[in-house]
């Protein structure tokens, strides 16, 4: 959307959130754990809190869980009695908690700016001013020492801010062409030199031998040349000006020869000697509690050292054991596998996965599970992604948990956790969490009660079949005949068994046993057959009816068939007619259309009245169908095939090469649509006489 037709509210909030930003990028980096610098972040969180507010979305990632457990965790340490140090480890605990807020407060900043290019130039803009701030900090001395040293910041701090900030520029660079990200990146790589960080330029290296060739795949060989030129030009750099020779160069010899075990006394890079016996002692540590560990930041304590360890996977195994490497790492390598699926066809995650790479890669030398500048790098790439082909209802659920906060009982239920509960009592739940409102079971009268009551007391031996994808097959063919059915291709037991080559270019394929376990094949060259194949042995494990406890299908065997699909003259997927007889008798008939893009759903009376249940329907015209000449027909069948039962939906579609019966449904949105209106639930409610 256009930002200056937003309005004047929205604009001003996003302007303030921006300048935020800025403030608490740059005042964080120069006035760390101070007052001041607490206080921008609370004003970055006050601002982001706002923009949610005006925009009514909030957005969650399961990393923000795990590092709460990390946090829970290391409370856990110091609750047990695992903790050497309780106060140490607790204000590690707390440093975290910070930061779950922080992280998660930026990324809700992220997304609700909706404009990457903005953040990356406002990201820039403060490395800059964090840049001109040094050198001033710094005075005429500085060009004798490492950049940042003279200003009291830690240079390899410096090198981990200004790294996002050049691999900005560089993606910014080769997507716009523009010469001022050319000078920024070139800019910002030079201060990473100059900060002297042996890590800073690894990790300059790795983002951009990653995001460049990942970019240009077409020409690795002329950008292998590129790199290897500006590589050269760096190292020639470092060895000709005294100044970085002094404060990089000399260190990259020394550390050389010190690996090589060729180093004289005084040429002994005695930092790397001394974090190769910390990560000696930390795995020692490690090995005598290899599943509580010490308690958070305790590797001071228990090691000798009297500092960290300078390794993050070593801190963490210190810290909490194996549980807290995994639960800092573990959504981490999630993160990255999305980003290389994603980064095909996006610059932006491209430059988020080649960042958090790098982040990860260089956590063999530096502890980053608690610094708030290398973090950054974690809700960027979750931003980007989440952007990625957003949806418009997209951080729009949280306001309905606000407003019925049953639903999460919707989610635990989806997820199994609540199998144990009896039927009545999860359905009332699960009715709850749905529609909002209690359900009486006990004299039921909405549609959606009756559809429930059903589901607990009319459990007849037929349905089983009915519902069965396959076995409903034979039902509808001894009904009204073979002629209604779709062409079948082929039944399996399981994904193995399919033979793809030898579907058509067109198909259908579903799961028997539950419903939604369905994926529509248009043109089988541009398929995703392993993710198709992962969709389809996650749809046979499910127990689709312990979800809404549909008991028909609890013994209708798991099995994949593959029917033809029959679309119109373009292509498209055919109007969808799903007809809701009653005592065998059609009294309603939802017809689906645009169920390629904006599907719709039209509901309508026995003699094609419109009947306004729904916002949609309330509006609509009913001159928008045009109804085919089969539609007296397809309710005849649909009556033949409904027989006396007390309500059964027949889905129908009338295709250039006839009439064919798509499924039979007993229990329409499983007894939970909430879209009916005023108090249409009640009066379809009426229609189901057998409760």
């Amino acid at each position: 959307m256009n930002e200056a037709s937003l309005p004047k509210r929205t604009r001003a909030l996003r302007l303030a959130a921006d300048i935020a930003f800025v403030l608490y990028l740059t005042v964080n980096f120069l006035f760390a754990h101070t007052p001041v610098a607490q206080a921008v972040m609370a004003l970055f969180c006050v601002c982001t809190v706002l923009l949610f507010f005006d925009n009514r979305r909030v957005y969650f990632d399961r990393f923000f869980l795990f590092y709460g457990l990390l946090a829970l965790w290391g409370l856990l340490g110091v609750l047990l009695g695992f903790a050497a140090d309780r106060d140490q480890a607790m204000a590690m605990v707390k440093t975290l908690c910070v930061n779950l807020a922080f992280l998660f407060c930026l990324f809700q900043y992220l997304l609700q700016r909706q404009d990457l290019r903005r953040c990356f130039d406002l990201y820039q803009l403060s490395g800059l001013v964090v840049c001109v701030c040094v050198v001033i900090l710094s005075g005429p001395s500085i060009i004798h020492y490492r950049f940042g040293q003279l200003a009291g910041v830690n240079p390899n701090g410096v090198a981990a801010f200004l790294l996002p900030a050049c691999a900005m520029g560089l993606h910014l660079l080769m997507q716009t062409k523009r010469v001022r990200y050319f000078c920024s990146t070139a800019l910002f790589f030079a201060l990473v030199l100059l900060t002297g960080s042996r890590k800073g330029l690894l990790g300059a290296a790795i983002v951009a031998a990653v995001y460049v060739l990942w970019s240009d795949r077409k020409h690795i060989r002329r950008d292998l040349l590129v790199m290897l030129a500006v590589a050269a030009a760096a190292g020639i750099a470092l060895f000709a000006v005294p100044q970085l020779y002094r404060v990089l160069g000399e260190r990259l010899v020394n550390s050389v020869k010190t690996l090589l075990g060729v180093a004289s006394a005084g040429e002994l890079e005695l930092s790397m000697v001394e974090r190769s016996g910390m990560i000696q002692e930390g795995l020692r540590l490690f090995l005598a509690r290899p599943l509580t560990g010490y308690g958070l930041d305790c590797y001071t304590v228990v090691s000798g050292y009297g500092t960290y360890a300078h390794n993050n996977f070593v801190e963490l195994l210190v810290s909490g054991g194996i549980p807290a490497l995994l639960l800092f790492y573990a959504p981490l390598a999630g993160l990255l596998v999305r980003g290389f699926r994603n980064g095909t066809d996006s610059g932006a995650v491209r430059l988020g996965t080649a960042l958090l790479l790098t982040f990860v890669l260089l956590g063999v030398a530096a502890v980053t599970y608690y610094e708030r500048v290398d973090l950054f790098v974690i809700p960027l790439l979750m931003a980007i992604l989440r952007l990625q082909g957003q949806k418009a209802e997209d951080g729009t659920h949280f306001w309905k948990y606000v407003k019925n906060p049953y639903r999460v009982f919707m989610l635990l239920g989806d997820r199994g956790l609540l199998n144990f509960l009896p039927d009545e009592p999860y359905l009332k739940l699960l009715y709850r969490a749905n529609l909002g409102k209690k359900a009486d079971f006990k004299h039921p009268k909405t549609f959606n009660e009756k559809l429930n009551y059903l589901k607990l007391h009319d459990r007849r031996e037929i349905y089983t079949t009915m519902s069965d994808k396959y076995a409903a097959r034979d039902f509808i063919a001894e009904k009204i005949g073979p002629e209604y059915l779709l062409p079948l291709y082929g039944v399996w037991n399981s994904v193995e068994e399919i033979d793809f080559d030898a579907l058509p270019d067109s198909f259908v394929i579903k799961t028997t046993h539950d419903s939604g376990g369905v994926r529509v094949v248009t043109d089988k060259s541009k398929l995703d057959l392993p993710e198709l194949k992962r969709f389809l042995k996650r749809r046979l494990k499910k127990k689709y009816y312990l979800t809404g406890r549909e008991r028909q299908y609890e013994k209708v065997p798991p099995r994949i068939i593959a029917e033809a699909y029959i679309g119109d003259v373009e292509g498209n997927p055919p109007v969808d007619y799903k007809f809701f007889c009653f005592d065998g008798k059609m009294k309603m008939i939802n017809v689906c259309t645009d169920r390629n893009s904006d599907v719709k759903y039209w509901y309508f009376d026995r003699d094609k009245r419109i009947i306004p249940c729904t916002e949609f329907c309330r509006d609509a015209s009913e001159d928008a169908i045009v109804w085919p000449n089969e539609a007296e027909h397809m309710i005849e069948l649909a009556e033949t095939l409904a027989g006396d039962l007390p309500c059964l939906r027949v889905d129908f579609f009338a295709t250039l090469k006839g009439v064919y019966c798509g499924e039979l449904t007993l229990y329409d949105y499983s007894g939970f649509f909430g879209e009916y209106i005023d108090d249409w639930d009640e009066r379809l409610g009426a229609l189901i006489t057998a409760v």
